[in-house]
């Protein structure tokens, strides 16, 4: 085996793109703080034997996986936190007065907003330059936005894990190792310090948000605002707790899972409505650019169109094997730029089994549902929604220790009227921004199909079976899902390449 792969470039690549994401897992839960030079010396080392070695197939294999391991474990520990005293996080427990900018979007919540905030200049108990980002939880008012330079004082607070969640872990993965619970009233010191042009976007989201909440009465107005750009903070608790229940949360998410369903069932739809695979792809994939964009182009999101239109791109080319290799590379690239995803951002996870789900599992138990109805592709709707769901199951029973019965039939009744609603929710917005009155006369559709979706979600949640607890999941028994998993998508997919060999 060692041999075959040795003399194939594409399996050497992907070979080593495995060892760099290994490298990278490892250290993740490792965590060992190394001098630099270290692994630069073992990787140089490596490179050294490598050169000797060329010609040698199978030891050159070994020697470049090493280093790509090496590699792999070395830029996660760049990544590891520091905390010298020009890093916010060097002051945990101490009250200081310091100024920063707000360089993500404000988190709304019903009783307070949050503010990622990048640390810039410290002014009590000392003046000097600091650095690193903080996680400021502030009242409802005064509001500030995306660019503005605050002032703050407050405790600098070592982030902890929350019961079973790991929050520390969490907000590491976007460079968040500090909290901050302002004493008394943040202070703008001045506007407009961010980048211009997502200013400039997230103030077009603002007066599109502002629009549909006229156009639209509650709860349907923010539950367009949650399927459009991912906000949550106008929906009322006991709708988000139906949306637990039934398992369809996702789709108020932007997240890779919900972008690569949601994508997925858009070029279905777009197909047996008779448009030409040539003209449908780069429609839908425009329309993930677009979306992706128009949220604010942050990296999560940005992480969730690629794995959105890599699904596009298996379902253009047709055929599973080519799209792996991609696959493979796109989590080692995601990786190099941020490598917390892998092992502590479960929406990243989520998204990469989801999309594995529907490249793989769907064209596996297409057949399975050869009596359920084409119309609209609802069939292959279907398959593509229980392939995402069959492949996300284990790592949400490990991570979230719960899961939803309901959730498939749920998923399959809501998820075919996405597309149109959005499409439908979209233009009664855009008409909406142009003369209020026409976009409400145009909100009627999108209304009905919004609160149908609402009832579902409502009726479902009710059911006995809705939601199960499954406290303690041990991390063996998602292994085991896995492998079990594995072996059908494996076997299954070879039956499937010997057919059309034979063919």
């Amino acid at each position: 085996m060692l041999e075959r792969i040795a003399n194939s470039k594409s399996k050497i690549f992907l070979s080593v793109c495995f060892a760099f994401i290994l490298g990278i897992i490892a250290e993740s839960f490792l965590q060992v703080r190394i001098i630099w030079w270290i692994p630069l010396s073992l990787a140089f080392i490596g490179l050294l034997f490598l050169n000797i070695f060329w010609k040698k197939k199978k030891t050159r294999l070994v020697l470049l996986a090493v280093v790509f391991f090496v590699l792999g474990f070395w830029r996660f520990e760049l990544s590891l936190p520091e905390f010298d005293q020009a890093k916010i996080q060097h002051y945990y427990g101490e009250q200081i007065t310091w100024q920063g900018v707000v360089v993500a979007e404000p988190e709304k919540k019903q009783d307070k907003i949050r503010y990622t905030v990048q640390a810039k200049q410290m002014a009590a108990p000392e003046a000097k330059t600091i650095s690193g980002k903080a996680l400021v939880s502030a009242g409802l008012f005064p509001e500030f936005e995306y660019g503005d330079l605050i002032e703050v004082e407050c405790e600098i607070v070592e982030p902890e894990p929350i019961e079973d969640f790991k929050y520390d872990l969490y907000l590491a993965k976007d460079g968040i190792f500090a909290l901050c619970y302002p004493r008394g009233a943040i202070e703008l010191v001045e506007k407009d310090k961010g980048n211009f042009a997502l200013a400039a976007i997230y103030g077009v989201k603002d007066h599109f948000a502002e629009v549909t909440n006229q156009i639209f009465p509650e709860p349907q107005a923010s539950f367009l605002a949650g399927l459009l750009y991912g906000a949550r903070s106008g929906l009322p608790q006991d709708v988000l707790d139906n949306f637990q229940a039934t398992g369809v949360t996702h789709i108020i998410a932007i997240s890779g899972y919900n972008i690569t369903i949601v994508s997925a069932v858009f070029l279905i739809i777009a197909y047996s409505l008779g448009l030409p695979r040539k003209k449908a792809f780069p429609m839908v994939v425009l329309a993930i650019v677009i979306f992706v964009i128009f949220t604010g182009a942050s990296p999560s999101v940005v992480r969730a169109g690629i794995m959105g239109i890599l699904v596009l791109l298996a379902k253009q080319v047709g055929r599973a094997s080519k799209i792996f290799n991609v696959l493979i590379f796109t989590a080692a690239f995601m990786s190099l730029q941020n490598p917390w995803v892998l092992v502590f951002d479960a929406g990243f996870q989520l998204s990469f089994l989801a999309t594995v789900g529907l490249v793989y599992l769907s064209p596996l138990i297409g057949p399975w549902f050869e009596k359920v109805p084409k119309t609209l592709g609802f069939q292959e709707s279907l398959c593509s929604t229980l392939s995402a769901i069959a492949l996300t199951t284990p790592l949400i029973l490990f991570q979230f220790g719960r899961f939803s019965l309901i959730a498939p039939l749920a998923n399959i009744l809501i998820l075919s009227a996405i597309p149109l609603t959005m499409a439908l929710g979209f233009g009664a917005a855009l008409l909406g921004c142009i003369w209020i009155a026409l976009g409400q006369v145009f909100s009627w559709l999108p209304w009905i199909i919004l609160t149908y979706m609402l009832k579902v979600t409502e009726i479902f949640s009710t059911f006995k079976i809705a939601q199960l607890e499954v406290p303690n999941f041990h991390w063996i028994f998602l292994g085991l899902m896995y492998f079990v998993l594995g072996l059908f998508i494996y076997f299954g997919q070879r039956r499937l390449r010997q057919r059309a060999n034979k063919l």
